[in-house]
């Protein structure tokens, strides 16, 4: 708990595209989902945009244009949230990270 406590501090300042997908990651391996047959992680039905907000510590503008620019890169799908592609989100978060 501590760990993701110090984790979101130290991304406070980095853009919403790598604090969401940084969140995302960070649930789907608290929460321990495993893929189903076509590798997608579907988080629960709880953890959805406002949950997020919430969790970052973000606007819900912001929130909503990291949703966006996830969803077009082919990496989640909203309603649930679910990860489709969890490689390139993480190739996506450190590309943003060291850009």
């Amino acid at each position: 708990r501590y760990f993701s406590v110090t984790q979101s501090y130290q991304l406070m300042n980095e853009t919403p595209v790598v604090r969401v997908s940084n969140a995302l990651l960070n649930l789907a391996r608290v929460l321990d989902l495993k893929a189903d047959s076509s590798k997608r992680k579907k988080l629960p039905l709880y953890i959805n945009q406002t949950f997020i907000t919430k969790y970052i510590h973000s606007s819900k503008s912001r929130v909503s244009e990291a949703f966006s620019y996830l969803e077009k890169v082919g990496t989640i799908e909203r309603k649930p949230i679910t990860i489709i592609n969890e490689e390139k989100l993480n190739q996506v978060l450190l590309e943003k990270l060291h850009a």
